[in-house]
């Protein structure tokens, strides 16, 4: 079956060489004291979009969306008070070889940016990415290109960043994005 996970741009080299492992393995753990869910740390989250045509993305988790092709992985149950509770369904795994990942998936408007970033720290790993739309908005109205330039230019493209993809524009205002509607468009 197929399911998505989205991870940081920064632990994309490290996840394409040890797979993606929980966070009692992999220490890698970038919530803010008490903002973490009372969810297990021994397995790997996992989803599969509400609506499966849209592939939607939950960028608060990471810019990069994976894509995993795996049978191992059970559903898991969301509580009732959960802030995805419709958006997606939870599946857990022990963990996702770096052989289950079948494609990685980046903003294109930001792939100038990405790379050359990458040039300076190296960030991608050797495997192909997949550059695509990504449909979203400034909350109440659609992206102008002027506002996406400004956008792309400044946010901040790691969830351990602070103002973490929250653009700034000249008046030193933030560009907020809706974060719960910004959908990957995967051909």
């Amino acid at each position: 079956m197929i399911l998505y996970k989205n991870v940081d741009l920064i632990d994309l080299i490290s996840i394409m060489k040890k797979g993606i492992l929980p966070l009692d393995e992999c220490k890698n753990d970038n919530w803010n004291d008490g903002k973490r869910a009372d969810n297990r740390t021994d397995v790997v989250y996992l989803f599969s979009p509400a609506a499966p045509e849209a592939k939607n993305s939950f960028i608060n988790y990471g810019l990069a969306l994976l894509e995993i092709d795996i049978e191992s992985a059970q559903e898991n149950e969301l509580t009732s008070c959960d802030v995805n509770v419709g958006k997606y369904t939870e599946y857990i795994t022990d963990k996702v070889s770096p052989e289950q990942i079948k494609a990685i998936y980046l903003p294109e408007f930001l792939k100038e940016r990405i790379i050359e970033r990458d040039k300076e720290k190296k960030l991608l790993p050797d495997f192909p990415v997949t550059w695509c739309k990504m449909n979203f908005s400034e909350w109440d109205k659609p992206f102008t290109p002027e506002r996406l330039k400004i956008f792309s230019d400044t946010a901040p493209l790691s969830t351990f960043q602070f103002n973490y993809f929250r653009g700034i524009d000249e008046r030193r205002h933030m560009i907020d994005i809706d974060k719960d509607h910004i959908v990957y468009e995967i051909k």
